[in-house]
């Protein structure tokens, strides 16, 4: 009879020497747009339930976020803490009644959660993720667009007085807070001295990503057929308008150019003093610029490139299908082209071309990279865009080979 009695009690205790979860929670709410989730959110949800047992009278509270309502495509913890609950002795112990708030910060959350949330693509619907201890979890649905806004950080052009036909070279960053999760371009213009945009020059790849995107030396080199006098370049973030932002009216920004009359002496080929000028930050209306956006290409004013080079070839629409300038007859082997994607690859059937330098264009005449090529069969060069055609030009000493190559 004793022995029953110990074997009771001793199931009894083991019983609640730890706690029983039953404190579960529901009835989520919040806010259907949330803009930034570092800037502040409110969270509404409901405890049910009661506990019991060693340790029943505090429970661990946890909310995430996640694009699926389950967690299963992944979570950024947001908000871990414990709660106390009511009763005494083995319980029951149970949870504050009714609605129930919860003011989610970047202060609240951990620094984990903190630098999850800014490298991470916030666009479309997300989820707002809760649960007490290991119970299932409870949600609400949301909409959190965190947007990027490029802004103009520094630039110059040197020089910023030049004759005509002479090369200048164009350095600039631009950066934002935010994550841009889509590439886009910094679009380059021509303008009047009244800052009236004559045409369009040509884009500069932005990648994806937070921070300061940074370019080199990029020449622009115009024609000698450009009148003197006074002009602008204006450059304008997303010209191509892909990336939402959080303010659209400040992407633009530019310099002020000086061309003088006359080809550059000799001793100065293409320059005349060395002054930088410094990039000028500036605000536009939407409406202005969309009608920067309709600018054409300046095939026959400008040449943009992304190393400095004089004696780079011009390259316009009007090129030839297949050419070839060559002092050499022997220069005569075939060059064929296949495209596989943005990929381009490139077939020698000799080796008369060996140690040349092969150069990329798009059909606006854009400098897209070069290679040195030895003595491979075959070169495969990355398009990194979009183009109805591409001009490709072999140089070999004083012989050149150019070919206009349609992708499909």
């Amino acid at each position: 009879m004793t022995t029953k009695i110990i074997t009771v009690l001793s199931m009894f205790l083991l019983i609640f020497t730890t706690s029983v979860a039953q404190v579960t929670m529901g009835n989520m709410s919040v806010q259907s747009q949330i803009q930034d989730p570092l800037a502040g959110f409110d969270i509404e949800y409901r405890l049910f339930g009661s506990k019991y047992g060693v340790g029943a009278a505090a429970a661990q509270m946890q909310f995430y976020l996640s694009q699926t309502k389950d967690g299963s495509g992944g979570v950024i913890k947001i908000r871990d803490t414990q709660i106390s609950l009511r009763g005494n002795g083995l319980g029951p112990y149970s949870p504050q009644p009714g609605i129930q708030r919860e003011r989610i910060t970047r202060f609240t959350m951990g620094n984990n959660a903190v630098n999850q949330i800014e490298n991470t693509c916030f666009s479309g619907t997300w989820y707002v993720l809760g649960r007490i201890d290991f119970t299932p979890l409870a949600y609400d649905q949301t909409s959190i667009s965190v947007l990027p806004d490029f802004k103009f950080k520094s630039g110059t052009i040197s020089p910023g007085t030049i004759y005509q036909g002479g090369t200048l070279n164009l350095k600039f960053a631009v950066e934002t807070e935010k994550m841009n999760c889509k590439a886009s371009q910094v679009g380059v213009f021509l303008a009047d001295a009244n800052q009236q945009a004559i045409g369009y020059i040509g884009g500069v790849s932005i990648g994806t990503g937070k921070g300061v995107f940074s370019t080199g030396d990029i020449p622009i080199t115009f024609s000698p057929t450009l009148a003197a006098g006074l002009y602008h370049i204006i450059l304008v973030a997303d010209v191509n308008n892909e990336v939402p932002e959080s303010n659209e009216n400040n992407n633009r920004a530019g310099f002020t150019l000086t061309i003088l009359n006359g080809a550059a002496p000799v001793a100065s080929k293409v320059t005349k003093g060395s002054q930088n000028v410094v990039l000028t930050k500036s605000e536009s209306t939407k409406d202005e610029l969309a009608q920067l956006r309709k600018m054409k290409p300046l095939v026959s004013l400008t040449q943009m490139g992304s190393t400095l080079d004089n004696d780079s070839p011009s390259v316009t629409l009007s090129s030839i299908e297949e050419n070839t300038n060559s002092e050499d007859d022997t220069i005569i082997e075939d060059i064929k082209t296949y495209s596989l994607g943005q990929l381009l690859e490139i077939e020698f059937s000799g080796n008369q071309w060996d140690n040349s330098l092969l150069r990329m264009y798009d059909q606006n005449g854009r400098y897209l990279g070069e290679i040195n090529h030895s003595n491979k069969e075959k070169e495969t060069f990355d398009l990194k865009t979009n183009s109805k055609f591409y001009i490709m030009i072999l140089e070999k000493g004083k012989n050149k080979f150019s070919k206009k190559i349609y992708v499909h």
